[in-house]
C-alpha cells in the first residue's frame, strides 16, 4: 500500500507535513494509551503500519528523491536503485514514471522493475509487456520467464503458463517454483518424465 495513503497524506505533502501528521498518528494510536488487551492489539497493528509508513517516506526522501543529473558517473545504478526503493514502498506510480525515461544501458533490468511495479499494482497486462521486453533482452532469463508464466496464470492463460513452466524446467530441470506451479495447474499430476519423453 502507498505509504501516503496510510498516513492519509498524498504524494506531493512536505517532509514537513508527514512528520507532523506520523506524530499525531503516533500520539493517537500508542499501545501504551490503550486500557484492555484487545484495544492494544489493535492499536499495535495500526502503530506498527503508520510506522513502517513513515519510515518508507523517510527512505524515500533520503534516497528517492535526491537530484540525481544525466552526468553523474554512476546515473543508471542510481536511477534503478532509486526505483527498487520506490517499488518496495509502494510507490508504484512514482517508479514506473522514473524507469520509463531509463536509458538502453540498463533497459532490460528496467523493464523487469517495470513488470514489477505493474504487476504489484495488478494490471497484468502492463506488466506482461515489460516482462517479454526484459524476455527480449535475454531469452535465458528463468526469473524473467517465471514472472511471464505467473502473470498468465493471473489473467488466465493457463494453456500459456503451462507451456512456459515447461519451457523453463527444459532449461533448468531443477526449477523447483516452475515444477511446483507447473503441478498445481496440472489437476492430474505433473512428472519431469513428460518433458523428456519421445512421441
Amino acid at each position: 500500500m502507498d505509504p501516503y495513503e496510510v498516513l492519509g497524506l498524498n504524494s506531493s505533502a512536505s517532509q514537513e507535513d508527514v512528520k507532523k501528521r506520523f506524530y499525531e498518528l503516533a500520539k493517537k494510536y500508542h499501545p501504551d494509551t490503550c486500557v484492555s488487551d484487545e484495544e492494544r492489539k489493535k492499536a499495535e497493528v495500526h502503530f506498527a503500519e503508520i510506522t513502517q509508513a513513515y519510515n518508507a517516506i523517510k527512505n524515500i526522501s533520503l534516497t528517492g528523491k535526491k537530484e540525481i543529473k544525466k552526468s553523474d558517473e554512476d546515473f543508471d545504478e542510481k536511477v534503478l536503485q532509486r526505483a527498487k526503493v520506490l517499488i518496495s514502498s509502494g510507490d508504484f506510480n512514482s517508479a514506473i514514471k522514473l524507469l520509463s525515461n531509463l536509458n538502453d544501458a540498463l533497459k532490460r533490468e528496467a523493464e523487469f522493475l517495470l513488470g514489477e511495479a505493474y504487476m504489484k499494482k495488478e494490471r497484468y497486462h502492463d506488466a506482461l509487456k515489460h516482462f517479454k521486453a526484459a524476455y527480449d533482452l535475454n531469452q535465458w532469463d528463468v526469473v524473467v520467464r517465471l514472472k511471464i508464466a505467473y502473470v498468465f496464470e493471473k489473467i488466465g492463460l493457463k494453456n500459456s503458463a503451462r507451456k512456459e513452466y515447461e519451457e523453463i524446467l527444459s532449461i533448468d530441470p531443477s526449477n523447483v517454483k516452475a515444477y511446483e506451479r507447473l503441478s498445481a495447474l496440472d489437476k492430474k499430476g505433473f512428472s519431469l518424465k513428460d518433458l523428456f519423453k519421445k512421441d
